[in-house]
């Protein structure tokens, strides 16, 4: 274990605020083996559904009791094709464990990720774009 290396997950129940930038994870392309770009990005995106919701009867034992519609995906349809991005939801995460809490495997998608699919779909649309204007 060298001085940068980290070992607790921290939960956090709640409305979690700052003032100033959140800052996770590396973007560096020096910390990286790069494996190669995501293919078919655009194809795998159609099967995405963009909704909005509010939290039902479930979600509101587990603590979630916000009834402001809100907008997000669905996590089983994430992770279908980018099961990368795929964490257990924290209110079922047992820490280091990585064990579920209530046996359910309850997911929950990271949502910044999902930008590098969506420059891709992007990429690929653009290309379709200049192929049907030529």
């Amino acid at each position: 274990m060298n001085q940068y290396t980290r070992t607790t997950d921290t939960v956090q129940f709640g409305l979690v605020r700052s003032t100033g930038d959140v800052v996770a994870y590396y973007s560096d392309e020096r910390l990286k083996d790069i494996e190669g770009k995501i293919e078919s990005a655009l194809d795998k995106v159609m099967e995405l559904d963009g909704i909005y919701y509010t939290a039902n009867e479930l979600a509101e034992s587990f603590g979630y009791d916000k009834k402001d519609r809100q907008i997000g995906v669905i996590a089983q349809q994430v992770k279908k094709h980018f099961p990368e991005i795929i964490r257990q939801a924290p209110f079922d995460a047992d820490g280091d464990k990585g064990a579920s809490l209530t046996g359910e495997d309850y997911i929950t998608v990271q949502y910044e990720k999902l930008v590098a699919i969506l420059i891709e779909a992007i990429k690929e649309l653009n290309e379709k774009v200049n192929k049907l204007n030529k």
